[in-house]
């Protein structure tokens, strides 16, 4: 089987301006959508078979197994263009893009490394085999994380990638195929277990917490929740206690058509929104804003199998297996109006509830990319609603689609 805050001022006139400067300038800050609906718009087929994707930038990478390392150009989403290709042999399973590099998960030939500056001639410029087979990659600074098979989870120093160095070692046998990261921990799909991982210090990662999931393969992390790609569609594991995982939702996703039991290979999520390589089925969005109720929002069909999707700029990126790299775009623009209002004690500021992936996010000055991390804050009839209390110096708000 395949492995498949709050912003202070000098007085309350001199904020009102500010804010209403803001208001001017951001009202309609970005393109986001109210709901991804999918709608297919570029394609392109160099042969191969696409396991794994990967976008950044004005480029998406492409791991095809046989046929290796697929480099293109999708500046333009509708025509997509093949600028770059390198095969080290072996098997091309999973993709990671980062900075100028990529990483490629290249099964029995392990980790390989390739400097991506000059998308034209990716360079391999590092390589590592610590043995097994590797299926699944993730990256998160200086460190990369390899699922192998045979060999469990390997952590390796990448600052330098022309020679990445082994810290790490811990073995989830049978059959290791993915791994995500968040915060202090890997998660680690193998076999039919969930495998949660300190990982605080890379030279020695300890297990602290494992679940049993039916054909659990592909496994995306954000915040509380664990969201897991089975061989009977997605389930969502709570994981604010590493070390006690539990299950919050568990179905089949045939979504009353009749393909219950496809697996769903690969998971990305995306503000309230998951993103499923959902085999034979194509990709599937379901909204996750309550991971015990979810709601499949968005079908595009397959007309192969889908293996690995990325999410960059309103675009959903497919590795279709033998069909190559599908692309779709998410929707028509639809960014909500961002409403302030002042009051004796502060600043209202509000939005609609049916934006609900929008976030809410502040800073002091406009042009600078210092802005706050975001809040989402509850719904007051039928409005998201936040109040800031008046302190000494101007600030701007803004609402933000997050980007992955």
């Amino acid at each position: 089987m395949k492995p498949k805050p709050q912003p202070p001022l000098k007085s309350a006139h001199s904020l009102l301006p500010a804010f209403l400067a803001f208001g001017l300038l951001f009202v309609q800050p970005r393109h986001g959508f109210a709901q991804p609906v999918p709608s297919g718009v570029g394609h392109i087929n160099n042969g191969g078979t696409a396991f794994g994707v990967a976008v950044s930038g004005s480029h998406c990478y492409l791991a095809n197994y046989a046929d290796g390392l697929r480099v293109y150009d999708v500046s333009d989403p509708l025509n997509p263009v093949n600028v770059g290709h390198t095969n080290n042999g072996a098997l091309a399973y999973d993709v990671v893009a980062s900075g100028s590099y990529v990483y490629l998960a290249n099964g029995a030939d392990g980790l390989r490394i390739y400097d991506v500056s000059d998308p034209s001639n990716p360079a391999n410029v590092g390589h590592a085999n610590s043995g097994g087979a590797a299926y699944g990659i993730a990256v998160v600074s200086n460190y990369c994380y390899l699922a192998s098979s045979g060999d469990g989870l390997r952590i390796y120093d990448v600052s330098n990638p022309a020679n990445p160095i082994s810290l790490g070692h811990i073995n989830h046998n049978p059959g290791t195929v993915k791994v995500a990261v968040s915060g202090h921990y890997a998660y680690v799909t193998a076999g039919s277990t969930l495998y949660i991982d300190d990982v605080s210090d890379p030279s020695n990662p300890l297990q602290v917490g494992y679940t049993n999931i039916s054909g659990v393969i592909g496994v995306a992390v954000s915040g509380n929740y664990a969201y897991l790609g089975t061989d009977h569609g997605l389930e969502i594991h709570d994981v604010s206690d590493p070390a006690h995982p539990f299950a919050v939702l568990r179905r089949m996703t045939n979504y009353n058509r009749s393909f219950a039991g496809t697996r769903v290979w690969d998971v990305k999520v995306f503000g309230q929104y998951a993103y499923l390589a959902h085999d034979s089925e194509g990709l599937r969005i379901d909204e996750i804003s309550d991971p015990a109720h979810v709601l499949n929002v968005g079908f595009a069909g397959s007309v192969a199998i889908a293996n690995a999707v990325a999410i960059l700029g309103g675009y959903a990126y497919l590795a279709n297996d033998t069909d190559g790299l599908r692309i779709y775009s998410l929707g028509m623009p639809q960014p909500p109006t961002l409403a302030i209002s002042r009051d004796s004690t502060g600043v209202l500021c509000a939005w609609p509830s049916n934006s609900a992936a929008f976030y809410l996010q502040s800073n002091n000055t406009v042009g600078t990319t210092n802005w706050s991390k975001g809040i989402s804050p509850p719904v007051i009839s039928n409005m998201h609603q936040v109040h800031f209390s008046i302190q000494p110096t101007n600030v701007f708000f803004r609402l933000k689609f997050p980007s992955p």
